[in-house]
């Protein structure tokens, strides 16, 4: 009896488990599911606005940034929108999340984990969350970016697998 009494109640915390991580992900996700009509079949007007960096990430130079954040899902740790750099200019970016991105117009030569990139319109790529890369603008480069915030497990499993030499 006692046998049975204790793989009950294993069962009932379980269920209480599964219930609560269920109710914590309904809460995190309550915008996608009751705010979302909000923004369907409207029109949003955005202009990008100026935007500054640290001037220690300057390496020559004096870039001028512009931003514009047309789409945030904070429920999800994401956002999205545009960005635009304006040199000639050479700078260091860090990056404390993961970031994909698209080149709309101009181009920019990226020093990035050792490679030399050059990414023109039409180029995209992604930059991981604790890396940094070495930006050379030659005129003006426009990008659109979608931000993702990385979650600590997420971290510890890529260090762990470059400590290992998995990747």
């Amino acid at each position: 009896m006692e046998k049975k009494r204790k793989i009950v109640l294993a069962a009932m915390l379980v269920a209480v488990g599964v219930f609560s991580v269920a109710v914590a992900g309904l809460v995190r996700e309550r915008p996608a599911y009751l705010d979302y009509d909000d923004k369907v079949a409207t029109v949003s007007h955005h202009e990008l606005q100026p935007m500054s960096i640290d001037p220690s990430a300057v390496i020559s130079g004096s870039p001028k940034f512009s931003l514009i954040v047309f789409s945030d899902a904070k429920h999800l740790g994401s956002f999205s929108g545009i960005w635009e750099a304006t040199g000639p200019s050479k700078f260091v970016w860090k990056y404390g999340v993961d970031e994909s991105i698209f080149i709309l117009d101009g181009s920019v030569e990226l020093d990035y984990l050792g490679k030399k990139l050059t990414l023109n319109p039409g180029d995209s790529t992604f930059f991981a969350a604790g890396t940094e890369a070495v930006w050379i603008v030659p005129n003006r480069v426009r990008k659109t970016f979608e931000i993702y915030e990385v979650s600590r497990t997420t971290r510890l499993m890529r260090k762990l697998m470059a400590l290992f030499g998995a990747n």
